[in-house]
């Protein structure tokens, strides 16, 4: 039994977060139009698999969806567990693909006063939010979960992003049962649970795939509700189309669902800032 007080302030809370949604959105917003209109948002309990080769983008890609949210709504709530940068590295991203610098600048501290506004800007807004970034080696995936039960208590939680799977996971763990855990994890804290894993298994000929490429080659999870593929052709040192057009920066996110649309949406890759930006509002379906 609750005080009325108490869960007043929680319908209270509830009204306000939905009146910030954009209509039709009913998940978490990624800050990405195209991402947002296909799949309706991040939908509570759900586990969001996002792959790719190691080096393409994966960890600039999850850090450009807190950099989105950061603006987008000042008081998120994310806890990203990092297994291969320390908080600091992650910072430091963040940093760079907001005020548009790159690390080395950033790290002499030789910003002019656009910059400097930028920065401070974006610390302010960051100091705001409840982002919360764990990089403690070793950890098993039950010392997550009572980490986020932890924090829960005091603070607001929207999200979480589990930076690699296959870090957490050993000889004793297999890829399936640490989806299985982190499955079990978005159901018992009702969150989006974002998982980042490195694949290399697509067979890359030309700058373009298609959905048809994806679905054959990409192994299927049971536990996973949405899989998120992130393809850039440049990473096969493919720099023109079929066409003879430069292809350098081009980017596209396919996204497979259990249930619901399938499609892809497309991204311009800044590299220096490690930073994906959507290249058009349309989605592909």
């Amino acid at each position: 039994m609750q005080d009325i007080i108490i869960l007043l302030d929680e319908l209270t809370t509830n009204i306000y977060r939905a009146q910030q949604m954009t209509p039709g959105i009913t998940g978490f917003e990624t800050g990405y139009t195209g991402f947002d209109t296909l799949t309706s948002g991040l939908q509570k309990s759900e586990l969001i698999l996002l792959s790719g080769p190691s080096g393409i983008g994966l960890t600039p890609f999850a850090l450009s969806i807190i950099r989105n949210k950061i603006k987008q709504d000042p008081s998120v709530g994310i806890v990203y567990f990092s297994t291969l940068l320390s908080e600091m590295q992650i910072l430091t991203m963040l940093v760079c693909g907001e005020i548009d610098i790159d690390i080395s600048t950033l790290k002499s501290g030789q910003l002019n006063s656009e910059k400097q506004k930028l920065l401070d800007s974006f610390i302010g807004k960051c100091k705001k939010s409840n982002i919360y970034i764990d990089d403690t080696p070793n950890q098993s995936l039950d010392e997550i979960l009572s980490k986020i039960e932890d924090i829960r208590d005091s603070y607001r939680i929207d999200c979480i992003i589990i930076d690699s799977l296959e870090q957490f996971c050993n000889d004793k763990i297999s890829i399936e049962d640490g989806l299985k855990a982190l499955k079990d994890i978005a159901k018992i804290t009702c969150l989006p649970v974002i998982v980042l894993l490195e694949t290399n298994v697509l067979k890359v000929m030309n700058a373009s795939l298609d959905l048809m490429d994806i679905s054959s080659q990409v192994k299927r999870y049971k536990q996973v509700d949405m899989h998120c593929l992130l393809h850039r052709p440049e990473y096969y040192q493919i720099t023109e189309d079929e066409s003879g057009q430069s292809v350098l920066g081009d980017a596209e996110l396919f996204i497979l669902q259990n249930e619901g649309n399938t499609g892809s949406v497309k991204f311009k890759f800044d590299y220096s800032f490690y930073r994906f930006r959507e290249k058009s509002q349309e989605h592909i379906l």
